[in-house]
């Protein structure tokens, strides 16, 4: 998944799953505690490393994992494409449907993390940035982009 808070990027994650299988793993899922996420901005890097063991141990037990986290930089994703190309799986990276995925502001108001607009336009930014200037090279190397559940 790659896409800025509020674009419906776990709504997606779970059509896909429903679909298709697979494991979803998540950052967020680090947070959840009894059904109820309380973000701690200190843990997010814990949050990341166990989002990464889990996808790690899916591969190696030969289940699809899908990564449902932003993904706007390349250094948030390269790990992932690595390590499945590692292990011979096919990459697919799905960007929402919604009708407002570049929305700033929509996705301010829909995002159900309350994570604030500025932090929301950065990451807007800086994934204009990689898609017009990383996903080109990662498709010459065999990933695969497709807008909402394929």
């Amino acid at each position: 998944m790659v896409g800025i808070p509020g674009s419906t990027k776990s709504t997606t994650a779970k059509q896909i799953q429903a679909k298709y299988g697979g494991i979803i793993c998540s950052a967020d899922d680090y947070f959840m505690t009894d059904g109820v996420y309380t973000y701690i901005p200190e843990q997010i890097g814990n949050a990341h490393k166990s989002c990464h063991a889990s996808f790690l141990k899916c591969i190696s037990n030969g289940y699809d994992a899908i990564i449902d986290n932003t993904n706007v930089k390349f250094s948030d994703m390269a790990k992932y494409i690595k390590e499945s190309f590692e292990h011979g799986r096919k990459v697919i990276i799905v960007e929402p449907d919604s009708d407002w995925k570049y929305s700033v502001e929509e996705c301010t108001k829909k995002n159900t993390h309350g994570v604030p607009i500025h932090i929301i336009q950065r990451m807007h930014e800086s994934l204009l940035y990689t898609k017009s200037h990383v996903f080109p090279l990662l498709e010459a190397l065999g990933v695969e982009f497709v807008v909402g559940c394929p």
